[in-house]
């Protein structure tokens, strides 16, 4: 109704309404996914009414407020759009669970593959099953790394001790 009497109505009332409506944010962001005769595509929206963004050429996207957490975790697992199908559904699970850290990001995980052939909704036998995977990722991962840590002393000679509080604080520049 209101585009049919748009033209009708005050054009610089119309205009302002126009710019008020579009720089209005709802708080909402959109990822969409899905798969055409092209291959498959990762869309996201976000507000206020800005241009739908494609991720195709990196492979992956994250909404809400873990995105940071999640990309940094896609970005430290090397992902791009070439990785195989397995590699993919654990990167993504495993990028869910550690954006499980920012405010806001519930533990409760729900995971669909969109293919070519339909929608595969995980089970939450398959969600256990990554979770177990997960889990074991990760205390391999950290146990490498206290390893690896145990060797390494700062130039002053002062041993990294694993697990220590000292209030000790680490900073990186770019310059």
């Amino acid at each position: 109704m209101y585009y049919t009497n748009h033209n009708s109505l005050n054009g610089q009332i119309m205009a302002m309404l126009d710019n008020q409506m579009s720089q209005f944010n709802l708080g909402v962001e959109l990822l969409l996914a899905g798969v055409d005769p092209s291959g498959a595509h990762i869309h996201t929206v976000h507000n206020p009414g800005s241009t739908e963004r494609l991720h195709d050429t990196i492979g992956y996207a994250a909404i809400g407020s873990g995105t940071i957490h999640a990309l940094q975790s896609m970005i430290g697992f090397r992902h791009s759009a070439a990785a195989e199908y397995h590699e993919t559904v654990f990167r993504v699970y495993a990028s869910k669970r550690r954006a499980e850290v920012a405010p806001g990001v519930g533990h409760d995980t729900d995971m669909a593959v969109i293919a070519a052939d339909g929608t595969h909704w995980l089970t939450s036998e398959e969600l256990d099953q990554l979770s177990t995977i997960f889990e074991d990722f990760q205390s391999s991962t950290d146990e490498t790394l206290r390893q690896k840590l145990s060797d390494f002393s700062l130039g002053d000679g002062t041993p990294i001790v694993a697990g220590a509080r000292n209030g000790a604080h680490a900073a990186s520049t770019d310059n």
